[in-house]
């Protein structure tokens, strides 16, 4: 058996894959799962190691026009095995400060929220630009949280306008 990324042999040798009729390999963990002459099921330690968590694609726009409840940033991200949770942090891109945090569980790798401008207290941001930052920790437990950043620019985020008066919901 050879690890194909670096080339590396591992310890196992053709004559212990002799009695083996089918099998298969855990893509997060690289165990080997194999149908023995005893018609059991076996597991065996593939000796590669497992491969970290990474972004496979991603839809992220860069901006969004959302105004009152009528529209939604719809970022996400496909991840190459399951993440154990996710942190999304919104910050105004000019103060630094955090308007929304949002988080979600476990996921298949797909990681996919929805953002309608408000903060954290419910109140509609401002039009600007807003920074993101994206952190996913694997299910697997090996290997570092995966992160990923960047820009979205919102505008008509500030409440619902109503001629005459101040825009419903602005801070």
């Amino acid at each position: 058996m050879t690890d194909i990324r670096d080339g590396t042999p591992k310890s196992r040798t053709a004559g212990a894959f002799a009695s083996w009729r089918d099998w298969d390999v855990d893509p997060y963990t690289g165990v080997i799962a194999h149908l023995g002459a005893d018609d059991g099921i076996h597991l065996v330690r593939s000796g590669v190691p497992v491969s970290p968590l990474v972004q496979l694609d991603a839809t992220v726009a860069p901006s969004a026009r959302v105004k009152g409840t009528t529209g939604y940033w719809r970022p996400s991200w496909w991840l190459n095995k399951p993440t154990a949770s996710w942190t999304l942090v919104i910050r105004n891109k000019t103060t630094g400060t955090v308007v929304r945090t949002i988080t979600g569980a476990e996921t298949r790798g797909l990681v996919t929220t929805a953002w309608n401008g408000a903060d954290d207290r419910r109140r509609m941001v401002a039009d600007g630009a807003y920074t993101w930052t994206l952190t996913a920790t694997p299910a697997d437990g090996q290997g570092a949280s995966l992160t990923r950043s960047g820009t979205v620019q919102f505008s008509n985020a500030c409440g619902i306008w109503k001629p005459g008066r101040k825009a419903i919901g602005c801070s």
